[in-house]
């Protein structure tokens, strides 16, 4: 995927990946760059400094998503590349209250969902355009992040296959990106449990610099996986290799870990 030349939408454009994403493309020539954002201060200033259009935009509900692609296009004439980035954190364990599961569910999931679903038809009409889910290293292994993150990125993942196998022969070109530990400005490395040791297989949290050159690379060769820390890769396999010994090892390694609630 070539991005010179395209017109791209951007969720979560506003800070952190989605701006690094935004930054990357404007250098690597993309046509034009809505950088959509809840944060409508973030997403000006994002688009003004890559020579973008902004769309406020809460991707937790389908009306804004659709009002968001007709708005894309109505700027930008078509899209040639549908970025669904937008991502939040948040929540423990089975404690975590049902409208933070929910709200998550509707931005990591249904969001791709909904945008995909208007983005889509005309890419295929057109004969090609690309869909790029930034999903995370915790929708392909599981660990101490929090229930309601790792199950829903999980989910998208499930998507993102699924265009993968029934979009790309059609000419719809998909890839997921799946980072671990990036430095954003809201970023706070997870802390392990007292006496517990993280996986050695992880490097150190990278810059966002660094996940775009390996989305850059990524995207050259439309891969489908885009990992920009080799090490997942390895505890992936691991995983599909002896799941039951993967789940007694992550098991044993939180084993000290404070039970998360359960409401009765």
């Amino acid at each position: 995927m070539d991005v010179s030349g395209k017109n791209i939408v951007i969720t979560g454009g506003g800070s952190g990946i989605g701006e690094g994403m935004a930054r990357r493309f404007a250098a690597e020539g993309a046509a034009d760059i809505v950088v959509a954002d809840l944060d409508g201060d973030n997403a000006q200033r994002v688009a003004e400094e890559v020579g973008g259009h902004t769309i406020t935009c809460d991707v937790s509900a389908e009306a804004n998503v659709v009002a968001m692609i007709a708005a894309a296009n109505d700027h930008m004439g078509h899209i040639d590349m549908m970025v669904s980035n937008a991502g939040i954190a948040g929540g423990r364990g089975l404690d975590t209250p049902s409208e933070l599961t929910q709200k998550m569910f509707d931005i990591h999931v249904n969001a791709h969902i909904w945008a995909a679903r208007e983005v889509v038809p005309g890419m295929i009409e057109r004969g090609g355009g690309y869909l790029l889910h930034t999903i995370s290293a915790a929708g392909l292994i599981s660990g101490p992040t929090p229930m309601p993150y790792v199950t829903t990125k999980h989910a998208s993942f499930g998507f993102s296959e699924w265009c993968g196998i029934h979009l790309k022969p059609k000419g719809v070109g998909v890839s997921t990106l799946c980072p671990t530990m990036v430095i954003t400005p809201g970023f706070a490395p997870p802390k392990p449990p007292p006496g517990v040791e993280p996986p050695k297989d992880l490097a150190p949290p990278m810059s966002v610099e660094e996940c775009m050159d390996a989305l850059m690379d990524g995207l050259a060769e439309e891969r489908f996986i885009i990992l920009p820390e080799p090490g997942v890769a390895d505890m992936w396999a691991a995983r599909g290799n002896d799941y039951d010994a993967w789940i007694g090892q992550m098991g044993a390694m939180f084993a000290d870990t404070p039970p998360p609630g359960a409401r009765s």
